[in-house]
């Protein structure tokens, strides 16, 4: 499978942006740290749409469940690489 960023940090800037358009919330609440729950306040219609826009726009999938447990923002960052990674047979850092 091709598309999506590759991992690293232009990952990492994309999804940032996917989390800021699906809470509708600013850009500088969105850091590594921050609970996608209970800092950003996305409930579960956000993660969904969340979830959708990441496997959208990086061409993978990513189960709702894993989204959630992940739940900080660098957690999901780490997730979503690895899934890439392994869909886009890329190799690890």
């Amino acid at each position: 499978m091709t598309g999506g960023p590759p991992p690293g940090p232009d990952l990492r800037d994309r999804l940032r942006e996917l989390v800021q358009e699906s809470a509708g919330i600013p850009a500088s609440l969105v850091t590594d740290s921050a609970s996608l729950r209970e800092t950003l306040a996305l409930d579960s219609l956000s993660m969904a749409a969340l979830q959708v826009n990441i496997e959208s726009a990086f061409k993978i999938t990513l189960s709702y469940d894993e989204l959630c447990a992940a739940d900080r923002f660098d957690r999901v960052a780490e997730v979503v690489e690895a899934e890439v990674r392994r869909s886009h047979g890329v190799a690890g850092r």
